[in-house]
């Protein structure tokens, strides 16, 4: 499982995606071990974002309960969106809009793709 960059168009339900959806385990267990190890850098984007996904009822195992960021660390999926409406999907400002997303989301797939030992 890679992160990435998601367009989903669809009536009314149109937005921009980025991060990792469904991770296996491993996968879940870098990026978790990569927030704790990096917590001052995992602080700085999540001012500007907002992680949306499923999330464990209660911590996972290996992790401390008190960790500043246990709410994350309980996340399945690391995720964030921008939506869009239709109007702004058809219109010519659409890709400066869409690069823009990306932009903001970035720090989150670049933070998720070195977690996993992989080139950003």
């Amino acid at each position: 499982m890679l992160p990435v960059f998601y367009l989903h168009l669809e009536p009314d339900n149109c937005f921009a995606a980025a991060g990792i959806w469904h991770p296996d385990n491993r996968t879940l267990t870098r990026v978790r071990s990569a927030i704790v190890s990096d917590s001052d850098r995992w602080a700085a984007f999540l001012r500007k974002l907002e992680l949306e996904g499923d999330k464990l009822s209660r911590p996972p195992k290996g992790f401390d309960r008190q960790h500043p960021f246990i709410e994350d660390l309980k996340m399945k999926d690391f995720v964030a969106s921008v939506t869009f409406t239709e109007d702004q999907i058809c219109g010519s400002k659409f890709l400066r809009q869409f690069t823009s997303a990306c932009r903001k989301m970035s720090p989150l797939v670049e933070f998720t793709t070195k977690a996993l030992g992989l080139k950003y």
